[in-house]
């Protein structure tokens, strides 16, 4: 049997034994919905579960998942300018795309 198997069948327990393994070994953490902010959307009590974050990982600002805010012409670039994201080829290569 491999792992990609798509027809594997997992019985509740066994997911629950994976999880609690994930728990033991720091790489997740247990946590109760508040129903609120990231919870919104699952009721207040019900137990979820989220990666860990350890203390040596980087923080990094929302703007670096954004291809403009890593960019090294980001100051050079303007609306109608030679360097612009009409004609970004910065874009191009990270869309995958030819034409913009």
């Amino acid at each position: 049997m491999k792992k990609s198997d798509p027809n594997i069948i997992y019985t509740r327990q066994q997911i629950g034994d994976i999880l609690q393994s994930l728990v033991i070994d720091k790489e997740v953490e247990e946590i109760k919905s508040t129903g609120k902010g990231d919870f919104a959307n699952v009721p207040a009590g019900k137990v979820c579960y989220r990666t860990v974050q350890s203390s040596s990982s980087t923080q990094v600002g929302a703007l670096t998942s954004i291809l403009c805010g890593v960019c090294p012409r980001l100051r050079d670039c303007t609306p109608d300018g030679e360097i612009s994201p009409s004609n970004c080829e910065y874009y191009k290569q990270w869309l995958g795309v030819e034409y913009f």
